[in-house]
C-alpha cells in the first residue's frame, strides 16, 4: 500500500504542483486574500478611471507568498524524509532473520529452565480485573522478567507472529504482560478450581491459574515462533 501511494505521487506531477501552490498560499497567511483584494481594486480602477497606489499590496502578496512557499517546501521536505525512513524501516523489518532471533531467545530461556520461576494468573470477575505476575526467586525473577519484556516486544515486530495476534495481546502496553498473555493464549496456564468472593450476598468467582515453569514454556513458545517465521521464508 505504501509503495502504491508513492508511485501515484511520483507519476502525477501536476497534482504535486497544485498541492504545493495551495500549501504556499495557505501558509502565506493571507496572500490569496490580498490577491483577491488587488483584483477588486483593478476592477474598481477600470470602472471609475481612477488610479490607486497599490504597489505596497503587491509587495505584501509577493513577500507572503514567498514565505508560504518556503514553509510549504519545508513541509514537503520533512514529509519526504519521514516517508524514506518508513520505507527503510519496513525493508529492515522484512529482511531481519526472525527465525534466528527467536532461536536465540529460546536459548536464553533454556538457561533458566531449572530455576523454577513461574507466573501467577488471577481474574476477579466482580471487578473484571486480571493480573499476571512472575513469581519465584527474586534475583532469577528479574532476569526472566527482562527476557519476557524482550520477547513481548518481539511478538509485535516479528511479521508472521504479529499478524496472528489477537487484539487483547496487541493492545497491551506492557511488554512483559504482553508475553504472559501470549503464553496464556497458547494454553500454557494451568487453571485451578475457582474461588468465590461474596459481595452484597452474591458470589463472584475468582479464577486462578499458573505457569509452573515460565522458562520452559517461554522456550517452547520461542521455538514455535521461530518455526512460523522459518516456514514463511520457505514459502
Amino acid at each position: 500500500m505504501l509503495s502504491a501511494t508513492i508511485g501515484v505521487a511520483e507519476t502525477d506531477p501536476m497534482r504535486s504542483i497544485a498541492k504545493f501552490f495551495k500549501d504556499a498560499g495557505y501558509h502565506g497567511g493571507g496572500s490569496v486574500i490580498l490577491a483577491v483584494i488587488l483584483f477588486g481594486l483593478t476592477i474598481w480602477e477600470h470602472a471609475n478611471n481612477k488610479a490607486v497606489g497599490a504597489w505596497w499590496l503587491w509587495a505584501l502578496v509577493v513577500l507572503m507568498f514567498g514565505y508560504g512557499a518556503v514553509v510549504a517546501w519545508h513541509k514537503e521536505y520533512r514529509a519526504g524524509l519521514l516517508k524514506d525512513a518508513q520505507i527503510v524501516q519496513l525493508g529492515a523489518r522484512k529482511h531481519r532473520d526472525w527465525n534466528t532471533e527467536w532461536e536465540e531467545c529460546a536459548d536464553r530461556f533454556t538457561a533458566y529452565i531449572n530455576s523454577r520461576v513461574g507466573a501467577e494468573y488471577r481474574h476477579f470477575s466482580r471487578i473484571a480485573e486480571t493480573t499476571l505476575e512472575v513469581s519465584g526467586d527474586a534475583n532469577l525473577r528479574k532476569h526472566l522478567e527482562s527476557l519476557c519484556g524482550l520477547t513481548g516486544e518481539m511478538i509485535l515486530a516479528s511479521p508472521i507472529v504479529s499478524s496472528a495476534l489477537p487484539s487483547e495481546i496487541r493492545t497491551e502496553p506492557d511488554a512483559k504482560t504482553r508475553w504472559l498473555l501470549f503464553l496464556k493464549a497458547r494454553g500454557d496456564i494451568r487453571m485451578d478450581v475457582p474461588l468465590y468472593e461474596v459481595s452484597d450476598d452474591k458470589q463472584f468467582p475468582v479464577y486462578l491459574g499458573s505457569i509452573p515453569n515460565l522458562a520452559e514454556s517461554s522456550q517452547l513458545a520461542c521455538l514455535d515462533c521461530a518455526a512460523k517465521e522459518f516456514q514463511s521464508m520457505r514459502t
